[in-house]
């Protein structure tokens, strides 16, 4: 049997877009995230006490605010972007919501080096991403919600702004 023309064209099309659907949480929020939480604070703080900062902590900080989050859309009217502090009441959000708990949680742990929101601009949509300076002083990107084949949608963007709690940077 031979396939109809322009079958594996549609096929090509379903595929790219379950790979590039832009925020979409590819895991499940834990049933206690509050918990869970203090609990990692507590973690983090003695890890900092005993190594100091580094790029497996930064790591391992980011990662984990993201396996607490549930990734929640705002209505496309009323896209609310929530603080820190409104975060961590139940851990659901958009990705704007969940970049900000990264960064609220760094600061938080009094992380000493820049930290910054950057909105980039992508094939299906505008999305935030964090931008962290490491000990070493190189920058590097978290995405809020990593997905399968993010890397892709994120080479095909650009960055529309970023900034910190002092400046604003324009591309």
């Amino acid at each position: 049997m031979v396939p109809k023309k322009g079958a594996w064209l549609k096929a090509l099309i379903l595929f790219s877009l379950m790979i590039c659907v832009g925020c979409s949480p590819a895991y499940f929020q834990p049933t206690e995230p509050g918990t869970d939480y203090r609990w990692l604070i507590e973690n983090w703080q003695h890890r900092i006490e005993k190594e100091g900062w580094n790029e497996a902590l930064v790591d391992d900080v980011t990662r984990s605010c993201i396996q607490l989050s549930k990734y929640e859309p705002d209505p496309i009217d009323d896209d609310h972007w929530e603080t820190y502090q409104e975060f961590t009441r139940d851990f659901k959000g958009d990705c704007e919501d969940i970049t900000s708990f990264m960064y609220g949680t760094l600061k938080r742990l009094n992380y000493p080096n820049n930290l910054r929101f950057r909105i980039l601009r992508m094939p299906l949509g505008d999305h935030a991403v964090l931008m962290v300076e490491l000990p070493d002083q190189r920058w590097k990107m978290f995405n809020s919600v990593p997905l399968p084949g993010a890397s892709i949608d994120i080479a095909l963007s650009r960055t529309v702004v970023e900034w910190d709690d002092k400046y604003i940077y324009y591309p």
